[in-house]
């Protein structure tokens, strides 16, 4: 039954939006009263930046993408959130792979995008 369910039911679309129960609430404990949070999100920018992963365009230009110059040659990534990463990241060459990788609009059929579907390959 449990395989059955998994070939019928199609998988939730990723996309850069993260829910609020993996962002806000990953780590509460629901008997104790002290109130830890932490955000996935940045716990896995952090992760990529203490172990020294190259850059979000590193890894396109290693998934056979062209190297982006500016933001606008960021295509893979949809308008609104490629205006948005312009003004998190003073260049182009800063953002880190984490971000670009899950914003990054899905190839067909799939749930991730070009540059982490290349690098699972």
């Amino acid at each position: 039954a449990l395989i059955r369910g998994l070939i019928v039911d199609p998988s939730t679309q990723l996309d850069a939006h993260v829910t609020s129960e993996v962002q806000n609430h990953l780590f509460e404990n629901p008997f104790s009263t002290q109130t830890k949070r932490f955000s996935l999100s940045a716990i896995n920018i952090m992760r990529g930046r203490d172990h020294g992963i190259p850059s979000y365009n590193e890894f396109r230009e290693f998934s056979g993408l062209k190297k982006a110059t500016s933001f606008d040659d960021l295509v893979e990534i949809p308008i609104g959130v490629r205006e948005a990463l312009k003004k998190l990241y003073d260049d182009v060459n800063d953002i880190d792979a984490f971000t670009g990788g899950i914003s990054e609009t899905p190839l067909d059929g799939a749930i991730l995008g070009p540059t982490f579907s290349g690098i699972m390959l």
